[in-house]
């Protein structure tokens, strides 16, 4: 199931099974498996490239480590170590697995950083493992099942968040 296939459509069970899904979470999971999201308005006035566009690998990059940082700081500011094992969704796009390929060193490198200078809200953390998950969970091997279900958790999740700002005027309050 994927988000692009179910939108509003209440009649039909791949709905209904994504809503009860995203109960669940916001009820039980998000205690254990804490989410954040950016959101960014895509308007005129933007300063930062899309893909394709000059730039954009470095700014790609920069989201990408960045977030990782933000939700460490966010999540796991009391933990005191954190041994992360990174799952990415196995795209078609190089440039993305590029990218997701380098973070750990980034990312180690850069939480050891911000210890060195006294910031308390960065745990030691090392990655202990990267992998890509085809995020089809029926596509998905059966020991990277659990994976492939958070990357279409994610997939929903993100989904949700973006709606509103994807509607035609008039279906925002379909979309909320």
């Amino acid at each position: 199931m994927h988000y692009g296939e179910i939108k509003g459509a209440r009649g039909n069970p791949a709905f209904a099974l994504a809503q009860d899904w995203l109960s669940f979470y916001f009820i039980h999971a998000i205690r254990f498996c804490p989410f954040k999201a950016f959101v960014v308005e895509h308007g005129p006035n933007r300063t930062f490239p899309f893909p394709g566009e000059p730039g954009y690998p470095d700014h790609a990059e920069h989201a990408l480590l960045s977030s990782f940082i933000g939700g460490i700081a966010w999540s796991f500011n009391r933990t005191k170590q954190l041994d992360l094992r990174l799952v990415f969704d196995d795209s078609d796009n190089e440039l993305d697995k590029s990218l997701a390929w380098g973070l750990p060193a980034r990312l180690e490198s850069e939480v050891l950083k911000r210890r060195l200078e006294g910031t308390r809200r960065y745990p030691l953390t090392t990655v202990k493992s990267i992998e890509f998950v085809n995020s089809n969970p029926l596509k998905a091997e059966i020991e990277v099942w659990p994976e492939a279900e958070l990357i279409q958790l994610c997939d929903l999740l993100l989904g949700a968040l973006s709606m509103p700002w994807n509607c035609p005027a008039g279906e925002e309050e379909l979309a909320a």
